[in-house]
């Protein structure tokens, strides 16, 4: 019960907190750390979430780090404007609670615009907003009032030099800017996912999706990861969510728990490495589930995701066939299982995908099923639906 009113509690602050862009958003996962930052030379630990590997910090925080050097200003809030009200060269007056430490670890993070005036100037940035508590990107920030970020890995820390201009060079603020979604959850909506992949058809597949801006779900195989880099970047950077289906299409449920294991975790960084950004999702071959399935799956923090329509694609390979699977039986909220590897499931989307939207449907990812369904899945739990 309690993790139910969390997450209701969350959902009420992200929509308050917003403007009415606010069901305009992006869902990546977020990792909370203590970032160890070196501000010209002196060493700080500032809360952090590590977003698809950049890193999103309280606005107060920095202002309040900055203090006292030549990149220092203060912060204010318009609830006119509804915007963040930076004033650079001003001294940042502490208002209490800078370098608190009131964040958790996430799941799932609801990726938002922002509007900040920078000395009367309206700038858009991206915002992570989590009970209450608005978090910036951090190269944002020292794009626009220019000091210059970088990262030393030798010693995992962050590195501010207010001496040095921004080298960010990035046309617009928002490097996702790409992938802000228009969802009504009002509306029926569902996942189309692709098993099996990154297969033959997949570029196909995905010049159907771009063409409609529909967004899918790809469970791949890690062994076909690193030779399909290009492919996997193109799917996630167009806001497609990439998964996992295993290391090797082995039947999860004939493995030992050591080699669940592998195949699982393996094929995770491997994503991980082509994307940036951790899988959530686990699909296991043929949809076999057994308790050391669930239990691995649990310990890794991933859900068990099937489908409650199989096109058997697979089986008959004919697009009509395909396409009447789907549009006959469709019903809001289904997860619907097809594969990125058959000629036939191409010409099959290439129907199915505007005559779904024709419906009223909204092509949705996974996650953002479940997330608009006002479900939280649980590592290791089974699901075959969103409803």
């Amino acid at each position: 019960m309690k993790k139910y009113i969390i997450t209701g509690l969350l959902i009420i602050c992200i929509i308050l907190a917003l403007d009415s862009n606010a069901r305009s958003a992006y869902f990546v996962t977020a990792i909370r750390s203590d970032t160890t930052t070196f501000v010209n030379g002196r060493r700080v630990v500032l809360l952090s979430y590590n977003i698809n590997g950049s890193r999103y910090m309280k606005i107060r925080d920095l202002a309040y780090t900055l203090s006292g050097t030549s990149k220092q200003f203060s912060v204010g809030w318009s609830g006119a404007q509804n915007a963040i009200l930076l004033t650079s060269g001003k001294p940042y007056k502490a208002v209490g609670g800078e370098m608190s430490r009131s964040g958790e670890a996430t799941g799932m993070a609801r990726i938002s615009l922002a509007k900040v005036l920078l000395d009367g100037n309206e700038v858009s940035v991206y915002v992570y907003n989590y009970k209450g508590e608005n978090y910036y990107r951090l190269r944002d920030i020292g794009r626009i009032i220019d000091f210059n970020v970088g990262w030393d890995s030798s010693i995992n820390a962050v590195i501010i030099d207010t001496s040095k201009r921004s080298t960010d060079k990035d046309a617009s603020p928002n490097p996702f800017i790409a992938r802000i979604r228009n969802i009504d959850p009002s509306k029926p909506m569902v996942a189309l996912t692709f098993d099996d992949g990154p297969g033959a058809q997949t570029n196909a597949i995905l010049d159907i999706l771009e063409r409609h801006n529909a967004k899918a779900t790809f469970f791949v195989l890690g062994n076909r990861v690193s030779a399909n880099n290009r492919t996997i970047s193109r799917a996630y950077n167009m806001g497609c969510e990439i998964a996992g289906h295993a290391w090797s299409h082995r039947e999860l449920t004939a493995l030992p728990e050591s080699r669940i294991r592998s195949e699982i975790h393996d094929t995770n960084r491997a994503i991980t490495s082509a994307t940036g950004a951790a899988p959530t999702l686990l699909r296991p071959p043929y949809g076999s589930v057994n308790s050391r399935v669930r239990s691995v799956s649990q310990s890794l923090g991933v859900p068990i995701i099937t489908w409650s329509i199989d096109t058997r694609d697979w089986s008959n390979r004919n697009a009509n066939t395909i396409y009447n699977n789907v549009m006959r039986n469709v019903r809001n909220k289904d997860i619907i299982l097809l594969h990125d590897t058959y000629s036939a499931t191409t010409n099959a989307i290439s129907r199915i995908v505007p005559d779904l939207i024709s419906r009223g449907y909204q092509l949705v990812t996974v996650s953002e099923l479940m997330y608009f369904s006002g479900m939280t899945p649980d590592p290791g739990a089974v699901y075959f639906r969103a409803r």
